[in-house]
């Protein structure tokens, strides 16, 4: 009978002093090295859009043009904006945004594109490293304009950043398009 409870004194006094004193002067850092599991608590990755997003326009104008734009979020390409702070990475995931644009005059597609960052790059003379497209719309001046011509607004903008730089898509009856900064 003194050895039961000599042996169940010990496992109790045994399991009371396991209550990790031996790390208490360890930063939540060095243990979880300890365990192989600091990458995977210190690192922020977010994405922007989160979902896949889409936005469709359908538009018959008085003057002619029937205007299709489909935007939306490319789930395959980003661009990555990474900074730490207080020793968590941050990552940021930007998807590119891409619209695929439709354009009729009299029922004959007169201009079909897909506007994305590459489109963009071969035609404005700026460096759009860093910048995704936020909006394209029909402006405002092809509703009011009784003329064969259509005007596109497209607004891009840096990552991060609310500072919004606007363009005009300008496509004439025949399909020719440029695109000019505002």
């Amino acid at each position: 009978m003194k050895n039961i409870l000599f042996i169940v004194t010990f496992v109790i006094i045994a399991c009371i002093s396991c209550d990790g004193k031996d790390r208490v002067h360890l930063s939540n850092a060095q243990i979880l090295k300890e365990h192989k599991l600091l990458d995977s608590f210190s690192e922020d990755i977010k994405y922007f859009p989160e979902k896949y997003t889409e936005v469709a326009i359908d538009t018959i104008l008085s003057n002619g043009f029937t205007v299709k734009i489909k935007t939306y979020a490319d789930m395959e390409n980003s661009i990555l904006k990474t900074y730490k702070e207080d020793n968590i990475i941050h990552k940021k995931y930007y998807r590119n945004i891409n619209s695929d644009i439709q354009i009729k005059n009299n029922n004959e597609i007169i201009y079909q594109a897909t506007v994305n960052n590459a489109f963009l790059a071969d035609r404005i003379k700026m460096n759009i490293q860093g910048f995704v497209i936020s909006n394209i719309t029909i402006s405002e001046k092809s509703m009011l304009l009784n003329e064969p011509e259509l005007y596109l607004r497209l607004d891009i903008k840096r990552m991060d950043d609310k500072e919004i730089i606007p363009f005009q898509f300008h496509i004439d009856k025949y399909g020719a398009a440029n695109i000019t900064n505002l």
